[in-house]
């Protein structure tokens, strides 16, 4: 929970660095920008916690996010890019920091799980 605001911040800066790149079909890659940045953010928080590499955790679940992000208007400098996903991504706060609890569960599950050999999964 007290990382939500720091990722939404990570979420916004990777969006509005993708609205500069050009010949992108960037509308459609949008959630999956910001989910990318989530499941990355969650583990990088998670791994240290738990005394794992980042490799070994699950990724987290964005499906049930509801993402409705919009590419801003063009500008020279990005400011507003930055500013429009921030506004954006604010609504989504309470989804994002649901997902960021239910990875922590998921997380400790898989760490506290017992690895035997010829286990199946």
């Amino acid at each position: 929970g007290a990382t939500t605001g720091t990722v939404i911040e990570a979420m916004a800066q990777a969006l509005a660095a993708a609205v500069g790149e050009p010949g992108s079909a960037l509308n459609d890659a949008l959630p999956l920008i910001a989910g990318d940045v989530l499941v990355q953010a969650a583990r990088a928080t998670a791994a240290p916690l738990l005394g794992v590499p980042a490799a070994t955790l699950p990724a987290a679940d964005i499906d049930r996010i509801r993402w409705r992000l919009d590419t801003p208007r063009w500008s020279p400098l990005g400011r507003d890019a930055l500013k429009s996903f921030r506004r954006q991504l604010e609504p989504l706060r309470g989804d994002i920091e649901a997902a960021l609890r239910a990875y922590a569960v998921r997380a400790l599950t898989v760490v506290a799980r017992p690895s035997t050999p010829g286990a199946q999964s």
